[in-house]
Parts: C-alpha cells; sequence; structure tokens
C-alpha cells in the first residue's frame, strides 16, 4: 500500500504586520486545503491477478470573520469536498459535498511573535456521488454534519507577513446520512457516526502569510 498526505493552508489577515500590532478589530480571511491520495494493490494466493484501488480526496474551506477585543475570531464560510475511487473490475464512484463552514479560535500571545492559537469547527454538507459507468442509474444523495477541535496549535510569525503554524492532534464527530435510488425501483439508507481523536500521529505544519 502506498499513501501520500498533503495538507496545506493559506490564512490572509486583512492588515500589515498583523501580528506585531493589536489583534482586535481586525479582519481574517482564511482558506484551507487538503488533499489524501492513496494507492492500493494486492494479489490473491494462487492468483496471478493483481487487484489496484486509488482513491483521491480534496477538501476545500473558505472562512471569514472579525478578531474581537479578547483576540477571538468567529469565522463563517464554505466547505468543498471531492473524492474519486477507482478499483479493478468495478465502476469508479465520485463523491461530492458542499456546505455551511463555521470555526473559533483564539489567539494567546506567549512571548514576541509566539502565540498559542486552539481552534474548534463545525460543518453542514449537502452530499451526492456519482458511479462510471452507471446502467442501472443509481442516484445516492444524503447530508453530513461534522465538528473538530485542535487544542494544541502554535504560531510563530518568523517574518512581517508569514507565520508558521505546528498543530499536535486532534478530535472529530461526524455523522453522515445517504439514500441510495436506482430505476429498478429499489432504494436503501445509510447512516453513520463517528468519533476520532489522536494526538502523536496527527502533528501538522503550516505556513500562513499576512497582509
Amino acid at each position: 500500500m502506498k499513501s501520500l498526505l498533503l495538507s496545506i493552508a493559506l490564512i490572509s489577515l486583512v492588515a500589515t504586520s498583523l501580528f506585531s500590532q493589536d489583534l482586535s478589530g481586525r479582519r481574517i480571511i482564511s482558506g484551507s486545503i487538503n488533499a489524501q491520495f492513496t494507492s492500493n494493490s494486492s494479489t490473491d494466493a494462487g492468483s496471478v491477478q493483481t487487484r489496484e484501488q486509488n482513491s483521491n480526496t480534496v477538501n476545500f474551506t473558505l472562512l471569514t470573520g472579525k478578531i474581537k477585543e479578547n483576540n477571538t475570531y468567529l469565522g463563517w464560510g464554505a466547505n468543498i469536498a471531492y473524492s474519486k475511487t477507482t478499483a479493478s473490475g468495478i465502476p469508479s464512484i465520485g463523491i461530492y459535498s458542499v456546505g455551511p463552514a463555521v470555526e473559533f479560535g483564539k489567539f494567546s500571545k506567549i512571548f514576541e511573535n509566539f502565540f498559542f492559537a486552539p481552534t474548534i469547527g463545525g460543518r453542514v454538507n449537502y452530499t451526492w456521488s456519482t458511479m462510471d459507468p452507471n446502467p442501472s442509474n443509481i442516484d445516492t444523495k444524503g447530508f453530513s454534519i461534522g465538528a473538530s477541535t485542535q487544542l494544541i496549535r502554535f504560531m510563530y510569525q518568523f517574518h512581517e507577513k508569514f507565520l508558521l503554524s505546528a498543530g499536535f492532534g486532534s478530535a472529530s464527530i461526524n455523522y453522515s446520512h445517504t439514500k441510495t435510488s436506482s430505476d429498478s425501483g429499489s432504494s436503501s439508507s445509510y447512516s453513520n457516526f463517528n468519533i476520532s481523536g489522536f494526538v502523536s500521529n496527527s502533528a501538522n505544519f503550516t505556513v500562513f502569510y499576512t497582509f
């Protein structure tokens, strides 16, 4: 199994040298992109045929808000996600997701140019999927609700317009529900509830740009 995980985040704070000044009253615009690419291959015992499965996921979130006098902010925006799975001998499946998102955060100055910045956020998404080929016109639609938090996150201003963020550990709660129907008249529903939390194996590092 080969797996590649790529996470990129960009936050723009509409101010010059924002973190060297008072944060209160400043506008914040944040955008994050997360991408994951996974490839699996396997061979059954006694067979020379190799089965391959590839999965690609891209997730984009855009938020905007205003930093209050106590250095907290509430950002509102949208979340868009797309994933595609292909495997030997079966149709490829694409899943789309779009909906509103919200994030609450706080900047606590530890010392000059160094901040403690935990966040908590949530989203509600409308989801639908496609299948290729799809001879039975299978139609799948639904929704998902999720919340996540990163309580251990630090930010360091190493340049007038650039900051480096390091986060360690995260926790999330997700619920999804989908309904599938086809031309044959058959239909089915599926619900999933998931709680996850990670510490050591979910570290991430991000560069932020300010202007």
